[in-house]
């Protein structure tokens, strides 16, 4: 198993990673609405979610990977009334087809002020040896495999019938 760690920004204080990458796969850790130039999380709920998602598409190119990559979400929010401005940004930003979510309002995040937060898992493309070759090798070796298992089991009748004689 391979495992590799996003460093945190300098200055950061928080003790986790951005991101561990584990055999290809991308775990995001939840971001927040943070504007990372002043530090500063707007009180406006669509101005936090724009960061939020800027702040993940940034963790995930720094671990190879981009928001068309990622395959799960979670969304964390501190209020249901928010969930629509939410659910329209978030359609905007994230590609077909979008990722599995979960959505779940709290009573409180890590923070005062900060109403939205959202995890990420992704799989890049690159990880995944996407692309016509690699699947056309795949259906290759399952097709191959299959003629190999179906040759195996006729001799082995054949020669199961044969002892029986």
């Amino acid at each position: 198993m391979s495992r590799r760690a996003i460093s945190a920004p300098p200055g950061s204080t928080t003790p986790l990673s951005p991101a561990i990458i584990v055999d290809g796969i991308v775990y995001a850790s939840g971001q927040i609405g943070r504007d990372p130039v002043t530090g500063e999380v707007p009180a406006d709920i669509r101005a936090q979610v724009r960061n939020t998602i800027d702040n993940l598409r940034a963790v995930l190119r720094q671990a190879g990977a981009d928001l068309k990559d990622v395959v799960k979400t979670t969304v964390f929010l501190t209020r249901q009334s928010d969930f629509g401005a939410m659910n329209e940004l978030y359609a905007q930003q994230f590609p077909e087809p979008r990722p599995a979510r979960s959505t779940i309002v709290v009573a409180a995040l890590a923070r005062p002020g900060i109403d939205v937060e959202i995890e990420a898992v992704a799989y890049p493309a690159k990880a995944s040896g996407a692309g016509k070759g690699a699947r056309a090798r795949s259906k290759t070796r399952v097709k191959t495999g299959a003629k190999k298992r179906g040759a195996t089991r006729k001799a082995a009748r054949s020669s199961r019938g044969r002892r029986g004689r």
